[in-house]
């Protein structure tokens, strides 16, 4: 039996709740969101799970939040559909591709000038330094809420009151914390929330969405039928529909709002004290053993995933010998956030990580303890 430790990619196990309520779906005749009355309630399950979703980040209003492919769609629906002219838009070293590469097809297309803030070692990035970035022309803040490879996570009620005072779009990245860290976007006031389901929300892969404050207007990515004022051959200008041209991903939305009910009624800060806990043991268990080097500081910290490397083996090479040898299944390489590497110093192939689960047992911690230290112990033969 393997050991998963990927769950910063995408979560497993996921509750039985969630897998008995896709199969039910499965086992059911289809139906289309508005367009068809095989099976009406194919439309509440969207209705009622906008609203769920929109209760449990504290939105203002659940026609605000339109479903997405994940984080990657609805941060360029974001990124792409605010910016149609030439601008500056500070971000910072610790963000994923899903951000800096639609930046880069607005530098191609409009010439934007990008400001990329540094992080420290551990990936914290001061909020001075996103302030003084800040320029007269600065039209948007792409934030990540926290750095994937490191746990480091911004405080994004201050840069969200830094973008106020600057007149700035916030566009924040909660790819890693929807789901383990509480959220209140009412308080949090910022124009675009992007989230993805498969991670701490335990849904499927291909689900997320994006929150969208009443007073933007992005252009929509795509165009096509909605199932509202279909007799118009015009995009519909109302929410949620603008930009939810095509068939929904309706199992996906079932595992979300199966997901976020059973985080509910478990409790997001029981989740997270239990990842946090399991983190910090094997922080304590590892730190300094043997030329182990972790990127990680508990200061600022998520508490839900740790990056490492060991000596000079390449990381794909600890990787390989967690899988094959003790069946661990990790993440190595650069995660897709290529910019970190320069300042935490894991240049140029990047880090080993590994990301628990609410699920992950201590007999499996103190395995994967043990088998970190034993890949450590044998280093020089493994080369």
């Amino acid at each position: 039996m393997k050991i998963y430790l990927n769950n910063g990619s995408t979560s497993f196990p996921k509750p039985l709740e969630v897998t008995n309520a896709i199969n039910e779906h499965l086992q059911a005749l289809p139906g289309n969101y508005g367009r068809s009355g095989i099976d009406k309630s194919k439309g509440s399950i969207v209705s009622s799970t906008r609203k769920l979703i929109s209760d449990f980040f504290n939105g203002s209003e659940s026609h605000n939040l339109v479903f997405t492919s994940g984080s990657t769609e609805a941060l360029n629906l974001a990124i792409l559909g605010s910016i149609k002219e030439k601008c500056h838009i500070v971000t910072t070293a610790i963000e994923h591709n899903s951000v800096y590469r639609p930046l880069d097809k607005l530098k191609q297309v409009y010439g934007i000038e990008l400001t990329i803030v540094a992080c420290d070692e551990f990936g914290n990035v001061s909020l001075n330094d996103i302030e003084k970035a800040i320029k007269a022309d600065t039209n948007m803040i792409a934030i990540n809420h926290c750095s994937n490879i490191t746990g480091a996570m911004t405080d994004i009620q201050a840069i969200s009151e830094i973008a106020e005072r600057h007149d700035c779009i916030l566009v924040i990245d909660g790819s890693q914390t929807a789901g383990v860290i509480p959220i209140d976007l009412q308080k949090l006031n910022c124009h675009y929330f992007a989230f993805t389901g498969h991670k701490s929300l335990y849904g499927l892969q291909g689900c997320g969405g994006l929150f969208i404050r009443k007073d933007q207007n992005p252009e929509p990515l795509k165009f096509g039928g909605t199932g509202f004022k279909s007799d118009s051959l015009s995009q519909p200008h109302e929410l949620p529909y603008k930009y939810e041209s095509g068939t929904l991903n309706i199992p996906g939305i079932i595992s979300l709002n199966a997901g976020i009910e059973w985080i509910m009624a478990t409790g997001i800060d029981k989740i997270h004290e239990r990842k946090d806990t399991i983190i910090k043991k094997i922080v304590d268990s590892i730190s300094g053993y043997r030329g182990i080097r972790l990127y990680y500081s508990s200061i600022n910290n998520s508490g839900t995933l740790l990056s490492f490397n060991i000596g000079q083996l390449p990381p794909e090479e600890t990787h390989y010998w967690l899988e094959t040898n003790y069946d661990i299944i990790a993440r190595s390489g650069l995660m897709c956030s290529p910019v970190i590497r320069k300042y935490i110093g894991t240049e140029p192939l990047g880090a080993v990580r590994i990301s628990p689960s609410y699920f992950t047992t201590d007999e499996e911690v103190d395995y994967t303890i043990n088998a970190i230290k034993a890949i450590a112990y044998n280093e020089e033969k493994l080369i």
